[in-house]
């Protein structure tokens, strides 16, 4: 019996001391820190509407990993969007023949331009990241073809965000991200309450590591 109790303590040492040999060969974690710019072809698929809008969104974004797993990311966006379609205005006639369409085409067309900012906490994996946090979009105005210009809107939109990521390292500092990512907007102002749509895509960056 002494001799298996023997063997035990010898076994339970002899784990705990591999254990704190692996540790301490284990290089200490550094702050990491990474730049990026990117492309998200996103659609909004608006509530109540029968189609999604094409966002073709650009922008910057820094992120900060503190631990192994854990970091946080924000970042900056331009969501900005072209819409084109055409309209029958009535053709008023006092001809007592009218003509064969009563109807003459008119097209028309509509930018819309957003400042959308994001910030939020990212789990890092062996496989894949999660990102997790809050979309602001500040909308600047739109440019509608059948108005008289530039006009400023007045529903900002606010709401969370998930992405699912990968990172393939390019060289060195140099990575690529590929990811997708849904985001729910809901609009801020009190006069537009409640959901407005929300925002899918997938998306590219090229990152660089520091």
């Amino acid at each position: 019996m002494k001799h298996v109790l023997y063997c035990l303590v010898f076994g339970v040492g002899w784990l705990f001391g591999t254990a704190a040999q692996a540790q301490e060969a284990k290089p200490a974690f550094k702050t990491r820190f990474s730049v990026g710019a990117g492309f998200t072809p996103e659609w909004f698929v608006e509530k109540g509407a029968d189609r999604g809008q094409f966002f073709p969104t650009f922008g910057v974004a820094f992120e900060a990993q503190f631990t192994r797993r854990s970091g946080i990311e924000v970042g900056i966006y331009d969501r900005s969007r072209r819409e084109s379609w055409t309209e029958y205005q009535p053709i008023e006639t006092k001809l007592v023949d009218y003509p064969p369409d009563r109807y003459t085409p008119i097209k028309r067309s509509e930018r819309g331009h957003r400042l959308s900012f994001r910030g939020g906490y990212k789990l890092s994996t062996e496989f894949l990241d999660l990102g997790a946090g809050l979309v602001y979009d500040l909308r600047l105005g739109q440019m509608d073809g059948g108005s008289l210009g530039y006009q400023r809107g007045d529903a900002d939109l606010i709401g969370p965000y998930l992405t699912l990521s990968r990172n393939i390292v390019l060289y060195k500092g140099l990575s690529l991200e590929l990811q997708v990512q849904v985001n729910p907007v809901f609009y801020v102002r009190e006069r537009n309450e409640g959901y407005a749509g929300t925002f899918v895509g997938p998306g590219i960056r090229l990152k660089y590591g520091f």
